[in-house]
């Protein structure tokens, strides 16, 4: 938290990418961070919007072995144009009631799977919250 309305995050990290991946995508290194902002400044305490960049990259064994033209658990189409991934992400989450919330989340997708030679892509995403 770096005020009572106002949290972040920073997140890095770096594999040796010699084992397979069986996660939520493959990823040997990363930087990532974001802030997450309550709405009390404009007058919706209970909404959040939120911003975060992440850069991914690839080890140079993991890379090699894709430019083969390799297939992974998650990626490879044969030939890989190398670049990072990066990902924009925003979203904003009205609260409805104590109970529902709606959010419209955002992201700007570059190089997605490591390739220069796919995307950018856009992703527009909704989830609707409830407790009881």
């Amino acid at each position: 938290a770096f005020s009572s309305h106002v949290g972040g995050f920073f997140r890095a990290f770096r594999a040796d990418g010699r084992s397979e991946t069986l996660a939520m995508g493959e990823v040997d290194n990363s930087l990532a961070g974001g802030l997450s902002i309550q709405g009390a400044p404009w007058g919706r305490a209970k909404d959040t919007v939120g911003i975060s960049l992440a850069s991914n990259g690839l080890s140079k064994n993991r890379r090699s072995y894709l430019q083969m033209g390799a297939l992974s658990f998650f990626i490879g189409d044969g030939k890989l144009n190398y670049q990072r991934e990066t990902i924009f992400e925003t979203y904003y989450s009205w609260a409805l009631d104590d109970h529902i919330s709606l959010s419209l989340d955002y992201q700007n997708i570059r190089n997605p799977a490591y390739n220069a030679d796919r995307g950018p892509y856009q992703v527009i995403g909704g989830r609707v919250h409830w407790e009881y």
